[in-house]
């Protein structure tokens, strides 16, 4: 059984936050040792992120199956004004976890 999560990550510019669908192994017990020790900087979370919605996240690019790059779906990504309409978007979606990079740190929340 799939447990759905949203990845984010906020411009610290605009304060916008930019986010996927992630289908599979959204649990924190799982996700939080991926993202912490292969998704941990600005670069790599944009990069990541910038592919859109995600079917399953692994530890690289090339092993990752998105969507749109591996099964020819639309490029979605999801845009948000503020972290209260993003958690309101995840939790709309009815996705369990909403992960956060922020100040160079992962955050998680419950939805």
């Amino acid at each position: 059984m799939a447990t759905r999560s949203r990845i984010a990550y906020r411009d610290a510019d605009t304060g916008i936050f930019r986010s996927v669908y992630v289908h599979w192994d959204g649990s924190p017990d799982t996700r939080m040792p991926l993202l912490t020790e292969h998704w941990n900087t600005l670069p790599a979370v944009t990069e990541l992120i910038s592919n859109g919605d995600i079917s399953s996240l692994t530890d690289t690019m090339e092993d990752t199956i998105f969507y749109h790059r591996d099964r020819n779906e639309s490029l979605n990504m999801m845009v948000s004004e503020s972290l209260a309409e993003l958690v309101w978007d995840t939790g709309k979606m009815t996705e369990e976890y909403l992960y956060i990079f922020d100040n160079n740190e992962w955050q998680v929340k419950e939805v």
